[in-house]
């Protein structure tokens, strides 16, 4: 055995978790990657079986509308000349080494010890080639398989989705709990402080990376998508060949070793629906353990300490998510356009998932504000209580705009409450917009002060396109939705939306 080398382990105190809970083989963690060998000697007996398909027949016995996904599934089966059940990737080990961390064989005297113990994993090969062709419909494939954890180490820092969204919304109304990997400083573009999908879709628990020694990582992300750190860098894991390797890094593996934990959390909470456990495990954690002298510390999440799954109950503690945040002017009129001299009273809308607390303070901080755009003049708000499943309001904080700023910043709300309660939540903002977005009850609509419709204006993501409430957007990249001609310009104009045509 190598667990003697999985000195991650230690750090996440997760030998303390597993004297109380050692998972159910009956919990599936997904692993939607680049594929695995499922015939590795550390990983053959841990996946999950499907039981009521026989395997390479070309037949979808179970009629789930998958052919052969008896112990694995492979969407680009077609393209790799193989079985649909054949998910071993000859040039690709990024899936087999997220596979296990998560999902490796336990307590076999063999290899190494996944993170999910007893709980049992499936791998979906998602790629073609080197492309995620199918990332998102292997979402659903999750959902309509019932798997109570999915794994997604992968995400860009890409324009967000209705459509994308929609798909994890139904995998959430499915219970499926979705872990993602919070982004890499690099990969495409990204900075320090990016936000990465689909880490940051709403419902997925994103998760960042530190080093065995619970530093930050060159490649960490603290954007809004990383709302947990956990290592990565340094995880003993599997190669193809029955192999064994370090990994080199990246979100791609702290996410799995959640992965893994969300499992052993959803057998030993077995009432929690697949929010809830996110939502609890998340603040399993502890905040600002990195030195404060980072640039960066405003926006870094709390560190996996699996002693308080251990001791904390879930309903003894809330679970606040922001729903909707709501921007006044001076007039008490609601908008989103300011303008530099403008203050600005934040409403935001929470719910709690988790249980009742009193006593709650909520403070409001800038995190990141590179160009030092705006001041928070009333910081704070209490409230005497919030109730399991109660959602509230909580108002009124004072910001004055100091600068025509027209990027993302980041504001922290830290909450304080009863018996040491601590936990926080980001979220962006823009200064100065230079798109509107009207709506009604059903229906909206973003128009940029030149007359573009959509999302976008030269430098950000700022607009919430068109469509309806109840169905998302209708307003997508390459698909034309107007032509217009004007009296004093004979051109026609194809509107949709692009990064440089609306």
């Amino acid at each position: 055995s190598k667990i003697n080398q999985q000195n991650t382990l230690n750090l996440i105190n997760i030998f303390d978790l597993w004297d109380i809970e050692k998972g159910n083989p009956d919990i599936t963690i997904g692993i939607s990657d680049s594929g695995a060998d499922q015939n590795h000697e550390d990983l053959k007996d841990n996946i999950a079986i499907n039981k009521n398909e026989i395997p390479n027949d070309g037949i979808d016995n179970d009629g789930n509308g998958y052919i052969d996904d008896y112990a694995g599934y492979n969407f680009a089966a077609q393209y790799d000349g193989v079985s649909a059940g054949n998910t071993y990737n000859a040039s690709i080990t990024h899936g087999q080494q997220v596979a296990g961390i998560a999902g490796a064989t336990t307590d076999n005297n063999l290899g190494i010890a996944g993170s999910g113990f007893r709980s049992k994993i499936f791998p979906i090969k998602i790629i073609e080639g080197s492309s995620l062709k199918y990332a998102y419909k292997s979402i659903i494939y999750a959902a309509d398989r019932g798997f109570k954890v999915l794994n997604l180490s992968w995400g860009s820092p890409k324009t967000p989705s209705d459509i994308d969204q929609l798909i994890i919304n139904y995998a959430i109304s499915r219970d499926v709990a979705i872990v993602a990997a919070g982004g890499n400083k690099g990969s495409g573009g990204a900075s320090e402080v990016s936000t990465f999908y689909p880490a940051n879709y709403k419902g997925v628990l994103g998760v960042g990376e530190v080093n065995p020694e619970g530093k930050f990582t060159n490649s960490t992300v603290l954007g809004l998508g990383t709302r947990l750190l956990a290592p990565g860098e340094g995880n003993l894991t599997l190669n193809n060949n029955n192999g064994y390797r370090v990994c080199e890094g990246g979100s791609s593996f702290s996410a799995p070793l959640v992965a893994g934990v969300l499992a052993l959390v959803r057998s030993r909470y077995p009432e929690l629906n697949a929010i809830q456990s996110i939502e609890y495990i998340r603040q399993c954690s502890d905040l600002q353990y990195e030195p404060q002298n980072h640039h960066y510390y405003k926006l870094a999440p709390g560190l996996l300490n699996l002693k308080k799954v251990r001791d904390i109950h879930p309903l003894s503690i809330p679970g606040i998510v922001p729903e909707k945040f709501i921007y006044k002017n001076q007039n008490g009129i609601v908008t989103d356009r300011f303008f530099k001299g403008d203050f600005i009273k934040a409403n935001i809308v929470i719910k709690n998932v988790l249980g009742k607390a009193q006593n709650l303070k909520f403070v409001l901080m800038e995190a990141y504000d590179p160009a030092n755009a705006v001041s928070i003049m009333d910081s704070v708000v209490q409230i005497d209580k919030i109730d399991a499943n109660e959602t509230i309001e909580i108002k009124d904080f004072k910001i004055a705009i100091l600068q025509n700023y027209n990027q993302e910043i980041i504001f922290r709300v830290d909450i304080y409450g009863d018996n040491g309660y601590r936990d926080f939540f980001k979220f962006g903002f823009i200064p100065y917009k230079q798109i509107s977005t009207f709506n009604n009850e059903e229906f909206f609509l973003s128009i940029a002060d030149n007359g573009e419709l959509g999302y976008y204006t030269e430098n950000d993501v700022v607009g919430a396109g068109m469509g309806l409430f109840s169905t998302g957007n209708q307003l997508y990249k390459n698909s034309t939705i107007m032509i217009s001609e004007g009296e004093s310009n004979q051109s026609k104009k194809v509107v949709y939306n692009d990064y440089n045509n609306y």
